[in-house]
């Protein structure tokens, strides 16, 4: 073996141990953040959770009369005058203009004094802090905006992102556990309501339990995890496209009730740790699975720059 092979060896190990060590200590960094902020975040998400879906359901009460396309287009649009108000009401205008100000400043004095390096390099140091100065004055906004964002965002999932059974579809159900399934589990039955016909489990696999299920008839339907310990349940939806679904039915985590915020969630401790229902992704290219959330950036921000003016916001 040469030496090049050799060392291009060394390198690769040393890099791999390093990558290692620096996966184990983020592993470590976000335990210790999730340990600190599950006990506050977790019961506050909850509680939104439950609000935020009864707006939603509200809502959707009346742009679901609209076509799919209409819906949410109106729903971008706005979330677009909201986004403004919301930026107004939180941000420093007086500061960003002033920071805006030494920008456009900054930017004639390079092009008048191009030729006297001294003088340049001031206008560059100068141009970055205002560039900077900028930037924190449009965090915190941005920042306070967050956390009602990803509560629009995760209801919006519920109705955009995947879509119902069909009457006579098949799908599959997995409870992810918190151990490796037991002997015990091969015993442990999915029962559902008469909308739905159970066929196939339970599987037991490495860290879950799956079964697979045939959607009867149009309806939410409600199915139920039997165990020697405790029951769970989990809604299974049959019907049309832009239907409200609950993919998952999450733990006490509190990013997973972030992403997963319909249904309330699995107790601390429990055997079953989450319950998915493998629904299909909804297709289309406006409102379709991973397209709804470019349309409504796109639309909301066209919305915003074309009335900011009329809101009196700078950003």
């Amino acid at each position: 073996m040469g030496l090049i092979e050799s060392m291009l060896i060394r390198g690769g190990e040393m890099a791999r141990s390093a990558w290692d060590a620096i996966s184990a200590a983020m592993g470590w960094v976000f335990g210790l953040i999730h340990a600190v902020l599950n006990p506050v975040l977790a019961p506050v998400l909850s509680l939104l959770n439950t609000v935020c879906t009864f707006l939603g359901d509200i809502l959707y009460g009346a742009l679901g009369l609209l076509p799919g396309w209409l819906g949410l287009t109106i729903l971008s649009g706005g979330l677009g005058i909201v986004m403004l108000i919301a930026f107004r009401c939180t941000s420093n205008q007086a500061r960003i203009k002033q920071a805006k100000d030494a920008i456009k400043a900054n930017l004639l004095a390079l092009k008048l004094y191009k030729d006297d390096l001294h003088v340049t390099f001031k206008t560059q140091f100068r141009l970055l802090a205002a560039v900077a100065r900028l930037q924190r004055y449009i965090l915190f906004p941005v920042l306070v905006m967050t956390l009602p964002m990803l509560l629009l965002f995760a209801q919006m999932a519920a109705r955009y992102q995947w879509q119902p059974l069909r009457p006579g579809e098949a799908t599959i159900v997995r409870a992810r556990l918190a151990d490796r399934p037991g002997p015990e589990w091969a015993a442990v039955k999915l029962e559902g309501d008469p909308g739905v016909s159970v066929e196939v489990g339970p599987l037991p696999g490495e860290i879950d339990v799956v079964w697979r299920v045939r959607g009867v008839s149009a309806g939410r339907h409600i199915l139920r995890i039997i165990t020697p310990g405790m029951d769970y349940e989990k809604e299974l939806v049959v019907g049309e496209p832009l239907d409200r679904v609950s993919a998952v039915r999450p733990s006490k985590h509190w990013g997973l009730q972030l992403l997963y915020p319909i249904e309330r969630a699995i107790p601390a401790g429990a055997a079953v740790q989450s319950i998915e229902v493998e629904y299909r992704p909804l297709k289309h290219w406006y409102y379709g699975s991973d397209w709804w959330i470019v349309s409504l950036l796109v639309v909301s921000m066209v919305v915003a720059f074309i009335f900011r003016s009329a809101f009196g916001v700078t950003f």
